[in-house]
């Protein structure tokens, strides 16, 4: 049976209905979890990081759906974890481990990729820039805010706009020291 083709428009609609109805955000993972997902997206698990994030919470509705099966889960991982036969940290030892990393992470990088964060007045309507999370494009300019896309779209039609097809996000003058300007193409 032959799907029926949508105009641009009617796509578009679609679209920004799915949207409404959905909810969309960024997370961050720390770095164990981000290696974990890493190693994922080299394997071929999944296509992207939307994708892993979309299964997780499948997996947490199902959890949800099953109760017994959540304390399944939570007895096999203590139980696991009981038996690790790798030897525990103390407290102290954990401390002074934590501690380390925070003293790496405080200090210059040798490298020269810090990010030393971008002004309001950076910015203007078009702007590409760079969070941890990927390159954005500014599409409104506030009094304290920047309106950006996140530029991770295969489809470019997405980025006709205003109105856009996707999420616009708020960046306030908090994360503004996190954006890095991106290279003139």
């Amino acid at each position: 049976m032959k799907r029926r083709e949508f105009t641009p428009e009617e796509e578009a609609r679609i679209q920004r209905r799915i949207r409404e109805r959905g909810m969309s955000f960024e997370a961050f993972l720390p770095e164990g979890m981000a290696d974990w997902l890493r190693t994922k997206l080299a394997a071929g698990v999944f296509e992207s990081a939307r994708e892993a994030a979309f299964v997780a919470f499948q997996d947490l509705i199902e959890l949800d759906r099953h109760p017994k099966v959540r304390q399944q889960l939570l007895t096999a991982t203590l139980e696991a974890s009981i038996n690790d036969p790798h030897p525990g940290f103390s407290a102290e030892e954990l401390r002074a481990s934590l501690d380390a990393k925070r003293e790496a992470l405080a200090a210059p990088d040798p490298h020269g990729a810090e990010i030393h964060g971008m002004k309001h007045a950076d910015f203007q309507i078009g702007t590409e820039f760079w969070t941890a999370t990927g390159r954005w494009r500014a599409t409104d300019i506030g009094t304290r805010t920047v309106i950006a896309i996140k530029l991770d779209q295969t489809d470019m039609r997405n980025y006709n706009g205003p109105p856009y097809s996707v999420l616009e996000s708020v960046f306030d003058e908090y994360d503004l020291d996190g954006c890095k300007p991106a290279a003139a193409p």
